[in-house]
């Protein structure tokens, strides 16, 4: 993708040229917002990317996101009358669905996708999981934390990884949900920044497998699209945001884990709700949403 995103400036040169075309603009990480993963050089291109945005927020029609923060960001651009609708990212087809990991003996943590210093790494987790350790010694020989993807963990956090967590290299992407299948806990972590939502999530929910979510910042997201869903846990550690004590939750999530997930019925639910064709849908006819 070239900056700002081809697809909005193409709308908005069709929008200029047939004024009655409805324009629908898609919105998903943000580009212009100060305290995210810069897309550009914002130092020389700063002002030029609020002025794209600006634009865009106020000729497009409608708007789609997918949190609450980037809704009220391209409110505040777009002023009156432009209608901005939360869109959830659709469960990717084909994922896999119910199949428990065993939960005897070693506990695995798997992590599956990019990191990103300072932005997305695992840095928080492990200054939590040193202080949960230090509360229940026993668990420092029953938990494994281990990393899928491109990146290794050593190259976004300062030293080495801690003995309990090991980085297993990139997957192709056929073999991710059979590795999924066999993990006894998903593992995902949240943005620095309360406007992205990790893409992966989908895929966790859909699974019907027990799912940790660690947060990075206070407003993290994820607790409002997972609110109800009894396979996963939030965790805010102390020095994300002062929430109920996180070292408990962990651990009765951990001691609970045989008894979490989803049964045929939920899972089916689920999937009809955050299919492709039902989140098509609110894009299809986004007046009745």
């Amino acid at each position: 993708l070239s900056l700002p995103f081809t697809s909005h400036l193409a709308g908005y040169l069709i929008k200029r040229k047939f004024p009655g075309l409805p324009w629908f603009a898609d919105h998903g990480d943000p580009f212009s917002v100060e305290g995210v993963i810069p897309q550009n050089n914002h130092r020389l291109y700063i002002r030029l990317n609020e002025w794209a945005d600006r634009l865009i927020a106020r000729k497009a029609d409608c708007h789609f996101v997918n949190t609450p923060a980037l809704k009220a960001h391209f409110s505040r651009l777009a002023g009156e009358g432009i209608r901005i609708l939360e869109v959830p990212h659709p469960l990717p087809p084909g994922t896999p669905g119910g199949t428990q990991g065993p939960h005897q003996g070693i506990c695995y943590l798997d992590y599956f996708g990019a990191l990103f210093s300072g932005e997305r790494s695992p840095e928080v987790f492990f200054r939590f999981l040193e202080v949960f350790f230090l509360q229940v010694p026993a668990w420092r020989d029953q938990l494994r934390v281990r990393f899928f993807g491109p990146v290794s963990p050593e190259a976004v956090i300062p030293g080495k990884m801690p003995d309990y967590a090991s980085w297993m290299g990139n997957l192709p992407h056929a073999a991710v949900a059979e590795r999924i299948g066999q993990s006894s806990v998903l593992l995902s972590l949240g943005y620095a920044n309360p406007y992205m939502l990790p893409l992966k999530l989908m895929e966790y929910l859909g699974s019907g497998k027990p799912v940790l979510h660690v947060a990075q910042h206070p407003e993290d997201p994820t607790a409002q699209l997972v609110a109800g869903c009894p396979t996963f846990l939030c965790l805010y550690p102390p020095e994300v945001a002062q929430e109920t004590d996180p070292f408990a939750l962990f651990k009765s999530f951990l001691e609970n884990l045989p008894h979490i997930g989803l049964d045929t019925a939920a899972l089916e639910d689920l999937h009809s709700r955050f299919s492709p064709e039902a989140v098509a849908h609110r894009y299809l006819h986004p007046s009745i949403y």
